[in-house]
């Protein structure tokens, strides 16, 4: 199976509750989502994969400038900072 968006290498699934397959058609839905003109791709997606594996689609769709971007704001967690973005169709 190609991956629709990006592959992952064999290291990536020592850490992953999810496999190769379930994350291609992910992928998959992401396009779909993409090609629809959504305004807020995270919003739409209907997944019980978990949100780390949506981040890293999201993240991998905006470096290939599928998506574009908008920063939201930043989240507070154990003295870590992490900015917070909202992902729409071009």
């Amino acid at each position: 199976m190609q991956a629709p968006v990006f592959d992952y290498d064999d290291r990536y699934f020592f850490d992953c509750e999810h496999t190769k397959e379930e994350l291609f058609e992910l992928q998959n839905q992401f396009l779909s989502i993409i090609s629809s003109g959504s305004s807020d791709i995270r919003k739409e997606i209907k997944t019980k994969i978990n949100g780390k594996e949506i981040d890293t689609i999201l993240r991998q769709c905006y470096s290939k400038q599928l998506v574009q971007r908008e920063r939201l704001g930043v989240e507070t967690n154990d003295e870590k900072r992490t900015p917070i973005y909202r992902y729409f169709a071009k």
